[in-house]
């Protein structure tokens, strides 16, 4: 257990007494041995929610091989009160679908014995939460968490005709499932609107994988700052998937209006746009440095120290978590004004532009190169206001809603 985690418990009390049934589309992997593996990062996440809520049954698609290459173990010993249940993985839409028969009993069994049950809406071919509204009892109590759209239609981008009734189609029946809900965690105000239900309690929390430890200290950020107005040129960095949806595009005929004499542009990532965007960027005649993904944590807040500026020129209305990441590190960030971006990001603190627009865009870069300054100014603020928005942070404000939400018998125990 990392110290964050340890003084996230001490902030915690006492563990709720109820069992969880949590399905959710993270992907297992079971080795020869009988072992576990998943993402680190979502097995990250598990710690901290099996502190207050100890006896969980998760419910994920499994594999049966050997792990991918940085994932991590998950020693089932240290939790004696964590279940894990394997549900159908499925490789394309086809067996899904005939994969389901078997998905839906593996969902029923939260029919058994289980108090809280978590509803998702993100998993592949179908969201679990649509049948666990079907399946459960309704002495159930429900919850759900929502911090992607990714069904949504993204603006300023072509869409098909099928497209449309997809979004149209699942933007209703999550609603429908959603009315289910007797608590709903939301990243940003833009998920509001799927939450119909005057019974559903609506708590707002941050999106962050922060390790408290990883915010620079005061002193840090002092050094950073001199390091950042000693540079020649800004140094921009865009740090995500590189996908057309990420604005990626609008960023290099931005960065060519600007120069290289002015800025250096780091795109550091993957995606299947990235292809096409190197060659856009030969084009314009845009200098790019197009550098691989780093792992999580300090090798790439490692990166994030190294530049100037942080720009995330989304189209969509999601919410990057290297937001978060960026503010812990002093980095000023400039990003569209989309609605998942303005709900953690203003003016005191960052650089806003209209989403999808080239000469704006490149206006606020041309500025920053002649304002470093007043950027590390703003860096500096963004990184003491990320102090409340922490993964622990986060953490603190599920375990006071389910505390109000519980109630009675279900109250911790001391």
């Amino acid at each position: 257990m990392t110290a964050s985690a340890a003084r996230t418990l001490g902030e915690f009390g006492a563990p709720f007494a109820v069992r969880c049934f949590h399905p959710i589309g993270v992907l297992l992997y079971k080795d020869s041995e009988g072992a576990y593996w998943t993402d680190p990062m979502w097995l990250k996440d598990l710690r901290l929610h099996l502190q207050y809520l100890p006896s969980t049954t998760v419910a994920s698609p499994c594999r049966h091989g050997a792990p991918p290459d940085g994932w991590e173990r998950i020693e089932l010993d240290q939790f004696p009160g964590l279940e894990l249940l394997e549900l159908p993985y499925a490789e394309s839409s086809i067996r899904g679908i005939l994969a389901l028969p078997s998905l839906i009993r593996g969902l029923a069994r939260g029919r058994r014995g289980y108090q809280l049950i978590y509803a998702g809406f993100v998993e592949w071919p179908l969201p679990y939460g649509w049948f666990m509204r079907l399946l459960m009892p309704k002495s159930a109590v429900f919850y759900s968490f929502i911090e992607s759209s990714f069904w949504r239609l993204t603006p300023g981008l072509p869409s098909t005709l099928r497209q449309k009734v997809r979004a149209l189609v699942t933007e209703r029946l999550n609603a429908a499932a959603l009315r289910r809900c007797d608590l709903a965690f939301i990243t940003q105000d833009g998920y509001r609107s799927l939450l119909t239900s005057e019974k559903t309690e609506i708590v707002k929390t941050a999106p962050s994988w922060l390790d408290d430890e990883w915010l620079v200290s005061a002193a840090e950020a002092d050094e950073l700052a001199e390091q950042r107005l000693e540079e020649p040129r800004l140094r921009v960095l865009f740090a995500g998937r590189v996908e057309r949806e990420k604005g990626i595009e609008i960023l290099l005929r931005a960065s060519a209006k600007v120069g290289s004499d002015a800025m250096a542009l780091t795109v550091l990532g993957d995606g299947s746009a990235r292809e096409a965007m190197v060659a856009l960027a030969e084009e314009l005649g845009c200098a790019v440095s197009w550098a691989d993904p780093v792992p999580y944590g300090q090798p790439f807040l490692a990166q994030l120290r190294a530049a100037d500026l942080l720009v995330v020129p989304s189209l969509s209305d999601e919410q990057p978590r290297v937001v978060f990441d960026a503010m812990s590190q002093g980095l000023v960030v400039l990003a569209s004004s989309t609605r998942g971006l303005t709900d953690v990001l203003d003016a005191d603190t960052s650089l806003l532009v209209k989403s999808g627009d080239v000469g704006e865009l490149s206006d606020s870069l041309r500025w920053a190169s002649e304002h470093k300054d007043e950027c590390v100014h703003m860096g500096r603020l963004s990184r003491d206001r990320v102090t409340s928005w922490t993964h622990s942070g986060a953490h603190r404000v599920r375990y006071a809603a389910f505390e109000a939400l519980l109630g009675g018998s279900a109250r911790p125990q001391r």
